[in-house]
């Protein structure tokens, strides 16, 4: 028995952001920011991130055609909930109305978070405890980002990605998952909660915005890229021609080129919409893998890399047959 991803769903926010717009409240242009990204605009929401994943859990079980009552497990990937807790997934779960109590949790593994819920949502299917699962990566990375640090608001957007995953004779072949220290806080978004109480120090945090070495994480990302994905081809005794498509975290175009030209990998493999909606961590994976669904590219018995690496240092790889 394996995991096997049925159907992909999407969200992507109301307001769309261009390198333009960003021009005139900070000290940037299009050029520059194309010319180091690859992102020309992103998707920004006025709604909260288990609304945005409401709205693709609601996308994805249309495309699947089942029942939402057929769900036994809700899983969302995040690093940007609305609260500590309840979490998002309890909220999704609400918002859907489900006529049965099921498990609902969240997982934070930053970009890599839809990685290390396929991880999951495999150990769970395989061993027979659930049957349809909802995994959900939603991200509301504007409300922390700080607009007068030009290299690190440029890069970022909002959105929501989702899959129904069920017990199929074929689907997610091998997933690994990962983390390397990140002892020089590399990549970090710091809780900004006032803590404070009669018997402790008063210790103040420093405001919740992405804080990154810009040139720490390039230096991670592509060593973890290339590295993962050897690792994934290795492990199944597989070469980069027998992969229809490598779908990455959509986090800079400079990566993916960088990987491309190391692996010596055909480009038209790779599936990229970073120019689009920038980079939306846990909702990277899964709204670029619906997109490429929706193209109608996908066929039965492709081969497929999902691939991935955020803050934590966190990094994963899951190779699926669809």
């Amino acid at each position: 028995m394996k995991a096997k991803i049925i159907a992909t769903g999407s969200y992507y926010p109301e307001i769309t952001v261009t390198n333009h717009d960003l021009e005139k409240i900070m000290s940037t242009n299009h050029d520059w920011i194309v010319q180091r990204t690859g992102i020309e605009q992103r998707k920004f929401s006025n709604h909260n991130t288990s609304q945005m994943a409401y709205y693709s859990a609601v996308d994805v079980i249309e495309k699947a055609k089942i029942d939402k009552n057929d769900i036994d497990l809700i899983i969302v990937a995040t690093f940007t909930p609305d609260h500590f807790s309840p979490s998002c997934a309890n909220e999704v779960a609400k918002k859907l109305e489900l006529k049965k109590d099921i498990p609902s949790f969240d997982i934070n593994a930053a970009c890599t978070g839809f990685i290390y819920g396929l991880k999951i949502v495999q150990a769970f299917i395989e061993s027979g405890m659930y049957q349809t699962v909802l995994l959900v990566g939603s991200e509301n990375i504007s409300k922390v980002l700080d607009f007068d640090d030009r290299g690190v608001a440029i890069l970022f957007g909002d959105g929501a990605g989702s899959a129904i995953i069920q017990a199929s004779d074929r689907g997610i072949i091998d997933t690994v998952i990962a983390n390397k220290a990140d002892k020089n806080k590399a990549l970090l978004v710091p809780n900004n909660v006032k803590i404070e109480t009669p018997f402790t120090h008063n210790r103040y945090c420093e405001p919740a915005y992405v804080q990154m070495n810009g040139q720490e994480v390039f230096k991670f990302a592509t060593t973890v890229f290339v590295k993962s994905l050897k690792e994934i081809i290795k492990r199944n005794n597989l070469t980069f021609e027998d992969i229809e498509y490598i779908v990455p975290h959509q986090a800079n175009l400079r990566i993916i080129e960088f990987a491309i030209k190391m692996l010596k990998i055909d480009r038209e493999k790779f599936v990229v919409n970073l120019d689009k909606v920038g980079n939306t961590s846990a909702a990277s994976v899964p709204l670029a893998l619906d997109e490429l669904n929706e193209q109608g590219k996908l066929k039965k018995g492709d081969k497929i890399i999902l691939v991935a690496f955020g803050s934590g240092l966190t990094y994963g790889v899951s190779l699926l047959e669809w």
